[in-house]
């Protein structure tokens, strides 16, 4: 029988052989995602941080923020051990744990959770939306898993040529202007690289750059995208170098604050 992960319940197959061949990095310390699901909402990610703890019969997973604030039509968990044998529970509303009786599983197997979450209408998510996870782990030892960085949006600065890099931390040289003027314009993209979308709250500017201007497209960058952002310079000194500083502030959960030296010359 060819072997697919759709007939490991079959003859011949188990959930066990699936999971070590399509998971060889799997450890007994902390549970490897194997497959994400998107329903519904393309463009909202229900991102999990979940502990999960084994004792006397029960497994507890006490979920930690985001997922914790997050008013949930449900949560359902669903244990099994790949031998026909499964437990579930289910909790509905802000759900901070919950706790499956594993007291019929099979303590010697390796054991997959899955982890439901459907949320509807409500301030922070705005549609209806489920998020599936799975994953396996050892009995007896516990679990971490995070998913907020899986693909989550990432920010990047990019030169007005809208494809030069700007790294954090890093330099854009705009040029040369004449001295003792007044302003003069400059230009930088904001890209979304990640899978998730981005918010961008403000931009901070200091020294020599004299103004930033936010867009008029509420600032929300979607994935692969990238918007031009414009700022300007003081040109009002005498001739030489000079340095500005932008930080551009979001919800990038690897970089928050992005920022860049703007160097320039007065000749």
């Amino acid at each position: 029988m060819p072997f697919n992960k759709e007939n490991f319940y079959q003859e011949g197959n188990s959930q066990e052989f699936f999971f070590d061949r399509t998971n060889p990095l799997a450890n007994a310390g902390n549970a490897e995602i194997l497959r994400i699901k998107d329903c519904c909402c393309a463009g909202v990610e229900i991102e999990l941080v979940a502990e999960g703890s084994v004792g006397a019969g029960e497994l507890t997973v006490t979920f930690s923020s985001p997922t914790s604030t997050i008013d949930s039509r449900y949560i359902k968990i669903v244990v099994t051990d790949g031998q026909g044998n499964f437990a579930t529970a289910v909790g509905t509303g802000t759900v901070s744990s919950l706790t499956v009786d594993i007291s019929t599983l099979n303590p010697n197997q390796t054991w997959t959770v899955n982890i439901v979450i459907e949320v509807g209408d409500n301030p922070a998510i705005e549609c209806p939306c489920m998020k599936e996870y799975d994953f396996t782990f050892v009995p007896g030892v516990g679990f971490t898993i995070d998913t907020t960085l899986i693909g989550a949006q990432s920010l990047r600065l990019l030169e007005s040529d809208n494809s030069t890099i700007v790294a954090d931390g890093g330099t854009y040289s705009i040029g040369s202007f004449a001295a003792g003027g007044t302003t003069e314009p400059f230009t930088v993209y904001v890209k979304n690289v990640g899978n998730h979308v981005l918010t961008v709250s403000s931009v901070a500017f200091t020294s020599d750059v004299a103004g930033f201007t936010l867009t008029p497209y509420g600032d929300v960058v979607y994935p692969s995208q990238s918007i031009a952002y414009s700022g300007t310079v003081d040109t009002s000194g005498i001739a030489g170098s000079y340095t500005g500083t932008i930080t551009v502030n979001s919800n990038d959960p690897s970089n928050a604050a992005y920022t860049i030296d703007i160097d320039f010359t007065l000749v």
